[in-house]
């Protein structure tokens, strides 16, 4: 969308009226800050049509984070959501988010805390959570809040710095709902995605593993 139009929108009420026209599904790379990012936030407030918001390869921080997730207390139309590569480091906005069903985060500034308000949207709708690109070393959060969840199906976690693999091997031993895994370029050993490999259950759903190194 051509940023004058975007901009535009955000800020004359006049106009807030046509969004349900208007094809919001991807505003990436249109150096969105904060700013037009809690407008947006206002003007989604309220609405129902909208199901798909890609934000990716913005300028949205932590203020920008903070109005989505204000934003989604009250909209539970929002399903699919990116947020992909923008400098993001607080998460603690996550909480709101327990009716999306796919989130992207790939390449934001994840630390432990982060991956912790992730693990807690587990028990919620998300199907597809995309945590690339985020130099995690630690996974053992989310693998914990995976080994009950039954909801998602696909989980990336690749271009990390996982080096561990028995959470997840525990996780993969115990989960049955997942189907996709992304694990390729972790300084994973070859005796560490055997382990991984063997630890999938008889039970388990997962039809495609990627460990490439």
């Amino acid at each position: 969308m051509d940023s004058v139009t975007f901009e535009a929108i955000v800020r004359d009420p006049v106009l807030e009226g046509f969004i349900d026209g208007l094809d919001l599904s991807n505003l990436s790379n249109e150096w969105i800050g904060d700013e037009f990012a809690i407008e947006l936030a206002h003007i989604l407030i309220h609405n129902e049509s909208i199901l798909e918001l890609n934000l990716s390869s913005n300028l949205i921080g932590n203020d920008g984070m903070d109005a989505l997730g204000e934003c989604l207390v009250f909209n539970t139309t929002l399903q699919y959501l990116n947020l992909g590569f923008n400098p993001i480091s607080d998460l603690s906005a996550l909480r709101t988010f327990s009716y999306l069903e796919s989130l992207s985060l790939e390449d934001v500034r994840l630390d432990r805390d982060g991956l912790v308000h992730i693990s807690k949207l587990l028990p919620g709708r998300l199907k597809y959570l995309n945590l690339a690109s985020n130099k995690i070393k630690d996974v053992s959060p989310l693998a914990q809040a995976l080994i009950q969840n039954t909801c998602l199906l696909e989980l990336d976690l690749s271009v990390n710095e996982i080096n561990e693999p028995k959470p997840l091997a525990n996780m993969f031993s115990r989960n049955h709902s997942l189907e996709k895994v992304h694990l390729q370029y972790n300084p994973l050993s070859k005796s560490s995605c055997l382990l991984l490999l063997n630890s999938v259950s008889s039970k388990s759903n997962l039809m495609y593993f990627n460990l490439t190194n």
